[in-house]
């Protein structure tokens, strides 16, 4: 399979997510979001959680993706 046969392999397995990404959330959904992000950061001004460096979130989130991706 060539370059361009890989990357439209890469594209149709990838597609679902990044449509669902670009989709209207639901209203519930977003409100419980909020309520979670403020509750750990909550957490995390009363010394109940620790910061994380971004770097290593995003190479933890990277190396996730990618092994969905196999």
């Amino acid at each position: 399979m060539g370059m361009v046969g890989i990357v439209e392999e890469f594209a149709l397995k990838n597609q679902d997510p990044i449509e669902e990404v670009n989709e209207p959330v639901d209203a519930d959904v977003e409100q419980l979001w909020i309520e979670e992000a403020q509750r750990r950061y909550d957490a995390y001004l009363k010394g109940e959680l620790k910061a994380l460096e971004g770097d290593d979130v995003m190479m933890r989130a990277r190396s996730r993706v990618a092994a969905k991706c196999l």
